[in-house]
């Protein structure tokens, strides 16, 4: 196996906490994300008592290369796959083929992973998912920054 080839490399999370933000840091000795899941651009946030991961699903292992993940944990320091979900697609599943068929990419493929999922809650409740592709239907621009809004059901899913 070539430790270079992107394509083997086991992509997992870890974690270092403080007293202060500007540290002194300590690492947990641990891996908090399961082996097998494949992600990358994890953004964390709490919500109702748990700490949960937005993440890209790098690999395809719930679904598509194109969507992303929602880890779950009680603690935040483990995230189990048994309490990973599927929480988006790729852009063709929201916008459809036909509308990306002419489009411009500039990295990926044309049916435009989504990629860096970052969360904006609101002050009433609503909340928001700002993602970036490679992909974009307006000529002359590069990657564009695609904004969803988010609900979250009782099982910790989204819509």
């Amino acid at each position: 196996t070539n430790p270079n080839d992107f394509k083997v490399w086991d992509f997992g999370y870890g974690v270092a906490g403080a007293e202060k933000l500007e540290g002194p840091y300590k690492f947990h000795p641990h891996r908090i994300t399961s082996e097998g899941l494949q992600l990358e651009d994890v953004s964390a946030f709490t919500m109702e008592g748990r700490v949960y991961l937005l993440s890209r699903d790098i690999r395809g292992s719930l679904g598509s290369r194109g969507g992303g993940l929602l880890w779950k944990s009680k603690s935040g320091l483990r995230f189990d796959s048994k309490d990973t979900v599927r929480a988006f697609e790729d852009l063709a599943a929201y916008l459809g083929r036909q509308k990306l068929a002419a489009a411009k990419v500039y990295r990926g493929d044309k049916d435009g992973h989504l990629e860096r999922p970052q969360l904006l809650f609101t002050g009433d409740g609503r909340i928001y998912m700002y993602v970036a592709t490679g992909i974009n239907t307006s000529p002359g621009h590069g990657s564009a920054t695609h904004e969803f809004r988010v609900r979250m059901t009782g099982n910790g899913r989204t819509e």
